[in-house]
C-alpha cells in the first residue's frame, strides 16, 4: 500500500513534468541546528529564495521532540512539492501583489487535483488559513525577530478555499505563519489541511526571510507539504497508523505476539510510544556521527523510550526484536 501510494503520487508529478528529487536529506546533518531532519528538503528549498526552479520528492523526516498518538509517528515520510517565481527584484506587498494572487491559485488548484487524483473528496476537508495578526520578539517560533511585523488576514486564500466548498476558518496566530528561530528560515503564510479532522497536508507561501533579526524580501516560495503516513490513512477511511500503514501493523502484531497486553487501550500511550520509538531508534543508530546535541537528544528520547517498556513491562529481547524489524524495513526501503 505504502509503495502504491508512492509510486501514484511520484506519477502525478511526473506528468505534471515537475522535477523528481530522488535523494533524501540526511536524517542527522546539520540543517536544523540541535535538531535531526525535522521538515523534508529543507536546504533545497532554502534555495528557492534566490532561483526559480521547481522540484517534487519524498523526504524521510525525524522529530523526536513530538508527542505521538495514533496519527502521529516520530519517524516518518514527507512528500514536498516547491517552486519559486523570480520577481525580478520587484518587491512588493504580497497580498496587493497580483503575482502572489496568480501564485497561490496555481498551488492550491495543483493541491485539490492531487487530492481528486487520488478519490479524496472536498467535502470531507476542512483548512485554517492565516489571519489578521502581529507577531515578533515573542518566546516561540518568532522570537529570532527583534521588530514586530503585521500580516493581514489572507483574503485570497480563503476566496478560494471558499470556491472548493471547505470550511475554513481564519488563525490569528503563530500556528498559520511558517517561521523557524533559525537564521535564513523562510517566512510567510500557511494553510493546515486536514481531512474528516486529521492534519494531511500543510500548504505554504513564503515572501521574506530571516536574516539578522529581520524579515528581508525573496522571491515567492511556495507548495505544500504531504505527510505520507497520515495520506494513506486519509485513503483507508481514518484508520489509525496502527490499522491503515503496514509496517506499523506488522510492528503492533510483533508487539502483540511478544506481549498479548500490548492490546489493551489502557496501555496505548506507552504501546505507541514503543512501537514508533523502536523505528526512531532502528534509524537513528544507523548513522555513525551525531553532533553533540543529536547525542544529548536522543539520549532523552531514549530514557522517555525506557519509561514506556517499563510500564508494560517488556523484555529487551522483544524490543531488539521490533528493533531489528524496522532496520530490515529501513534498508529494503533503501534497496
Amino acid at each position: 500500500m505504502t509503495k502504491n501510494v508512492r509510486d501514484k503520487l511520484n506519477e502525478f508529478h511526473t506528468k505534471l513534468g515537475i522535477p523528481h528529487l530522488e535523494h533524501t536529506s540526511p536524517i542527522a546533518g546539520s540543517q536544523f541546528p540541535g535538531e535531526f531532519n525535522v521538515s523534508g528538503f529543507h536546504e533545497e528549498v532554502q534555495e528557492l529564495a534566490d532561483k526559480e526552479k521547481s522540484f517534487w520528492g519524498i523526504d524521510t523526516c525525524l522529530r523526536l521532540k513530538d508527542k505521538t498518538d495514533e496519527f502521529h509517528s516520530f519517524l516518518f515520510e514527507m512528500g514536498i512539492f516547491a517552486k519559486s517565481i523570480d520577481l525580478q527584484v520587484n518587491f512588493m506587498d504580497p497580498f496587493k501583489d497580483e503575482r502572489f494572487t496568480r501564485f497561490q491559485e496555481e498551488i492550491i488548484t495543483q493541491f485539490m487535483q492531487l487530492l481528486d487524483y487520488f478519490g479524496i473528496e472536498q467535502k470531507n476537508l476542512e483548512a485554517t488559513y492565516l489571519g489578521n495578526i502581529t507577531f515578533g520578539g515573542s518566546k516561540g517560533r518568532d522570537k529570532s525577530l527583534k521588530a514586530k511585523y503585521t500580516f493581514s488576514e489572507d483574503k485570497t486564500v480563503r476566496k478560494i478555499l471558499e470556491g472548493y466548498v471547505i470550511k475554513c476558518y481564519p488563525i490569528p496566530s503563530l500556528a498559520n505563519i511558517d517561521i523557524h528561530p533559525s537564521e535564513g528560515s523562510l517566512v510567510g503564510s500557511r494553510i493546515e489541511i486536514a481531512h474528516k479532522g486529521i492534519e494531511i497536508a500543510t500548504i505554504v507561501f513564503d515572501f521574506f526571510k530571516l536574516q539578522k533579526g529581520k524579515l528581508i524580501p525573496i522571491n515567492y516560495v511556495g507548495g505544500y507539504a504531504l505527510g505520507i503516513e497520515r495520506f494513506i490513512s486519509a485513503l483507508n477511511e481514518n484508520k489509525n497508523f496502527l490499522s491503515s500503514v503496514p509496517k506499523y501493523a506488522k510492528a503492533f502484531t510483533i508487539l502483540k505476539n511478544e506481549l498479548p497486553i500490548a492490546e489493551s487501550l489502557l496501555l496505548r500511550e506507552d504501546v505507541l510510544t514503543i512501537l514508533f520509538g523502536a523505528e526512531a531508534i532502528a534509524k537513528v543508530i544507523e548513522n555513525k556521527r551525531l553532533s553533540k546535541s543529536q547525542k544529548e537528544l536522543f539520549r532523552h528520547f531514549k530514557k522517555t523510550f525506557k519509561e514506556s517498556c517499563e510500564n508494560i513491562g517488556i523484555k529487551n529481547s522483544s524490543i531488539n526484536h521490533l528493533i531489528d524489524f524496522y532496520d530490515n524495513e529501513i534498508s529494503d526501503n533503501r534497496s
